[in-house]
């Protein structure tokens, strides 16, 4: 059930991605209805050891980028990171960027230099999918009606 004040509020304030409604009621749904915002959700372990598995142009595949820096790297912090993702990607059911510290592990990886910028934006991608304002809202599908009724 979408509430109509909720609505009546984003159609004054606009879509955070094309900005201001339409004022053709019919357009406004379709804009509020269009998979046009990015949003990070968690992956399968199988999306998460593909990525591990590849590499970022000319470079080395990831999970043995992790692994060395596991065994290798003279920083016991990053070092303990290193082991903590090389178990998270064989083991993990999912990866959730979204997880605080999910998200601070791949940081350090990145600034520690065992991930490229190149091999971060892999994994976001990966874990980004389109959904309509509308879904990121918790709304169901909207309809014309919907916005007829909200803008009286």
């Amino acid at each position: 059930m979408i509430s109509t004040t909720a609505l009546a509020a984003e159609l004054v304030s606009g879509h955070p991605v094309t900005g201001p409604y339409s004022s053709d009621n019919w357009i406004a749904a379709n804009e509020l209805n269009a998979k046009n915002i990015g949003d990070v959700q968690p992956m399968t372990s199988g999306d998460v050891l593909q990525w591990s598995a590849q590499a970022s142009p000319s470079d080395t595949p990831r999970l043995l980028k992790i692994q060395a820096a596991a065994e290798s790297n003279p920083n016991d912090d990053l070092k303990a990171i290193s082991r903590a993702a090389d178990i998270l990607v064989q083991r993990t059911a999912n990866l959730d960027l979204n997880d605080p510290e999910i998200s601070a592990m791949i940081s350090a990886l990145e600034a520690g230099t065992v991930l490229s910028a190149d091999d971060v934006a892999a994994l976001t991608e990966l874990a980004t999918v389109e959904i309509s304002r509308a879904a990121q809202l918790g709304w169901p599908t909207v309809t014309e009606p919907d916005v007829r009724w909200a803008r009286i």
